[in-house]
C-alpha cells in the first residue's frame, strides 16, 4: 500500500512538483513524529 502511495506521489511530483515537496515535508514530519514517539514514549 504504501510503495503504491509514494508511486503515486512521485507521479505527482511531474505534475506538481510544489505540492509534492509540501507533501514530502508533510510526510518526514509525520514520520518523525512518530519515531521521536516510539523512541520517547514517555514524553509528548
Amino acid at each position: 500500500r504504501y510503495l503504491f502511495a509514494i508511486l503515486c506521489k512521485i507521479v505527482i511530483c511531474f505534475n506538481h512538483p510544489f505540492i509534492i515537496m509540501l507533501e514530502v515535508s508533510l510526510f518526514i514530519l509525520l514520520s518523525a513524529k512518530f519515531i521521536f514517539r516510539y523512541t520517547h514514549p514517555m514524553k509528548m
